[in-house]
């Protein structure tokens, strides 16, 4: 395995367990008192500020990146209330079953 290979699974597991301070991203002050200053000022601050990347990166070819990407990008809906709240390790046989029970 690569060493960048490396590197980005590393930022990414740790993407995934990471909890940030309240308020300890800065925003512009135009995004005062936005949904934007709401979600980069949570403890899942990082995600949404990395989503545009994430989203890009989801179309990586290894398996296990796009598995952490899809991960880290779960956390973020569950942050703003669009998912249910699953562990990252957990998430990939959660979902299929929750897909069954439908």
């Amino acid at each position: 395995m690569g060493v960048r290979k490396e590197e980005m699974l590393f930022f990414l597991r740790q993407s995934l367990d990471l909890k940030l301070q309240h308020d300890i991203l800065l925003c512009k002050e135009e995004d005062k008192g936005t949904a934007r200053q709401l979600l980069l000022s949570g403890p899942r601050g990082h995600l949404f500020y990395l989503y545009p990347t994430l989203c890009r990166m989801i179309t990586c070819d290894d398996p296990t990146v796009v598995g952490l990407i899809r991960d880290c990008l779960q956390i973020a809906g569950t942050e703003i209330g669009l998912g249910s709240s699953l562990s990252p390790s957990s998430s990939s046989s959660s979902i299929k079953h929750q897909l069954v029970d439908l």
